[in-house]
């Protein structure tokens, strides 16, 4: 490869490929040993490019890639990725980039920045985070400041989470820039910080449904009991990120003790909120719940995955039709109607040895559920009242043998997907071989 610009355009074609996780990590690894061989010349070429503020931006965006990706520090096999740009070298060219006109550079570069994770970048970023008056690079600064983890970042945005005066996104951005990500003596004060915001009833609504779901990756009993406390909330906005909340938690904490209010949020919450139901945001708190309670072993080993089956539009997939119908709720029916007991049946003479309606409290919001030795691990699922949709936990494999199975007895004239949660669509075909989301 002659050129900086070959080496650039190959790089980014590398990331944006489909290849396998290993494929791609040992594809990397070659052009970066390659990159290696054309010397310190092409590291030269690459910082007199970001300090030019006539380079186009897209070269601009391409540079800050690749800077970040030959600073990854991923594993393939035993050997790890040889470093070609230096962290402190790099600082200064991407700081001077700052000054390029266009204002869309400006963001990437304070983002590279971010994850550049070099202190010599904290004291520009505060400053853009704090008094700039153009939101787009406040925000990117701020979400920086997180990614950087320099330890008087956190200050700076627990400063900005306070201050009732600053912009309500201002505000937000703080809240979302991976403070979790901090030492954890520092838990404590980020917690306390986040429950204070959740549980003031004189902020605003959209202020404190984000430090309720954000202080969800700081598990403790107190936490949890926070969530708990607003899962009947009369403020929808406030029930449904608590319960998105515990559907984090799940995997940290029992949270048995909150199962029949989660039934009875899937079961009747069909309230909208941000073009999302709080009924099947609830799902994964739910149906996870139950997972550890009846496959003990099974969660310890694994990571257990909820998902949804439905012909209709859901999660990400109903949110983006109604965005598409101008952020109007869509209407959607079917009649597709599986009578449960016709489903026991279909089960029981596919697994033998399936157990039926073992739920203890017994669910509300399923007219049937099972427990399946399956060939990974133990998988659960149930039909939900709506007689159309079907929850499902357990290890993918297995959840995709039970969803290639299910389309082939549900007439061809309905088309079904299998939602991971919160996530889009994925149709449900007899050659799906893989759940990639």
């Amino acid at each position: 490869m002659n050129d900086l610009q070959a080496y650039i355009d190959a790089m980014n074609g590398l990331i944006g490929s489909k290849s396998s996780r290993a494929k791609y990590w040992a594809n990397l690894q070659n052009m970066l040993q390659e990159a290696i061989s054309e010397g310190d010349q092409m590291i030269d070429d690459l910082y007199d490019r970001l300090r030019d503020p006539t380079t186009p931006p897209n070269t601009v965006f391409k540079l800050c890639n690749f800077i970040l990706f030959t600073l990854e520090r991923q594993k393939y096999g035993k050997k790890r990725l040889p470093h070609l740009v230096d962290r402190r070298s790099a600082v200064y060219p991407l700081l001077a980039a700052l000054k390029h006109p266009d204002e869309d550079v400006q963001q990437h570069v304070l983002s590279t920045l971010g994850w550049l994770r070099n202190k010599r970048a904290f004291q520009t970023l505060k400053t853009i985070a704090l008094s700039s008056d153009i939101r787009d690079l406040r925000l990117a600064a701020i979400k920086a400041l997180g990614n950087l983890r320099h330890p008087e970042s956190l200050t700076i945005l627990l400063s900005i989470i306070m201050n009732r005066e600053a912009p309500e996104a201002d505000r937000q951005e703080a809240i979302m820039a991976n403070l979790w990500w901090y030492k954890r003596k520092e838990y404590p004060l980020i917690r306390s910080t986040l429950a204070t915001i959740a549980q003031d009833d004189t902020e605003e609504i959209n202020i404190r449904a984000k430090a309720l779901y954000y202080l969800s990756f700081f598990a403790t009993p107190d936490t949890v009991n926070i969530l708990y406390d607003f899962l009947e909330h009369p403020i929808p906005n406030l029930r449904f990120w608590a319960v998105s909340g515990l559907g984090n938690l799940d995997s940290q904490i029992d949270i048995s003790d909150a199962l029949t209010v989660l039934d009875n949020m899937v079961a009747r919450d069909h309230v909208i909120v941000d073009r999302r139901h709080i009924s099947r945001e609830a799902l994964r708190a739910f149906d996870q719940s139950y997972y550890r309670k009846l496959a003990v072993t099974a969660f310890k080993k694994y990571s257990p995955n909820t998902f949804l089956i439905s012909p209709l539009a859901e999660y990400y997939d109903f949110s983006a039709q109604s965005r598409q119908a101008g952020y109007q709720p869509i209407k959607q029916t079917t009649t597709l109607n599986i009578d449960p007991r016709w489903l026991i049946q279909q089960i029981t003479e596919k697994w033998h040895r399936a157990k039926i309606n073992i739920r203890s409290p017994k669910p509300q919001s399923l007219s049937v559920d099972w427990f399946i030795k399956m060939e990974t691990a133990p998988l659960i699922g149930g039909l939900l009242v709506d007689s159309y949709s079907i929850v499902l936990t357990g290890h993918k494999a297995d959840v995709l043998t039970f969803a290639k199975w299910y389309q082939s007895i549900i007439d061809d004239k309905y088309t079904l997907r299998i939602y991971p949660w919160a996530d889009e669509g994925i149709l449900i075909t007899p050659d799906l071989d893989v759940l990639i989301y």
